[in-house]
């Protein structure tokens, strides 16, 4: 789900990259508006699936004490689409007006804050409770809401693109917007799923 969430928020940069050549600056904005509509619906479904999935995991034959271990672990990584799919449609608009440094300072960040908090979490280090497997989960939750508040800082931070971001907010959904980020969004995440799907095979 995390991949294919990826390759929706890959149809933003290229309409925000189009519409800053030609200095349309006034679509920007629905853009921005549109592609969060269509990423967090996205995102709600996914986590309803995910749920029912986790729910009936016995349907895989697995042993009852690794289904009741993974559990937890799956459900916190499944809520934690929410703050990443939120990253991942601010980072098309910075990515749009070649501010690719934003998302690269945010996602080292999430990997550092990541790495700590797994040692904090997992081991029960510095008196952090020893969560095991959930801690993990937990950490990476932590590293995708430093990553959505990093770049929310650098947004906020560079007063050319910040409105844009406070303007979709107020921007009334349009069903032709939704359309055209759909026929971007929906090829770019299969070829996603099926480039991963690949690897795996492989």
């Amino acid at each position: 789900f995390m991949i294919v969430g990826m390759g929706m928020s890959y149809a933003l940069p290229p309409l925000i990259g189009e519409a800053d050549g030609s200095k349309d600056f006034s679509i920007v904005s629905k853009y921005f508006r549109h592609s969060l509509f269509v990423n967090l619906s996205f995102t709600a479904l996914s986590i309803t699936l995910l749920l029912i999935i986790i729910k009936n995991l016995h349907w895989i034959g697995l042993p009852k004490e690794v289904t009741e271990a993974t559990k937890p672990y799956l459900s916190i990584s499944a809520w934690s689409m929410i703050p990443y799919m939120i990253f991942l449609t601010m980072r098309g608009v910075s990515d749009g007006f070649s501010k690719t440094s934003y998302a690269m300072g945010a996602i080292l960040l999430g990997n550092v804050v990541n790495v700590v908090f797994n040692y904090l979490l997992i081991y029960g280090k510095f008196g952090f409770p020893a969560m095991g497997l959930e801690g993990a989960a937990v950490a990476s939750m932590i590293a995708r809401i430093a990553m959505l508040m990093t770049l929310i800082y650098f947004l906020f931070k560079n007063e050319a693109l910040w409105p844009f971001i406070v303007e979709g907010y107020q921007t009334a959904l349009e069903l032709p917007l939704v359309k055209k980020i759909l026929q971007l969004a929906i090829p770019s995440s299969l070829q996603m799923f099926f480039e991963a799907s690949a690897f795996s095979i492989a």
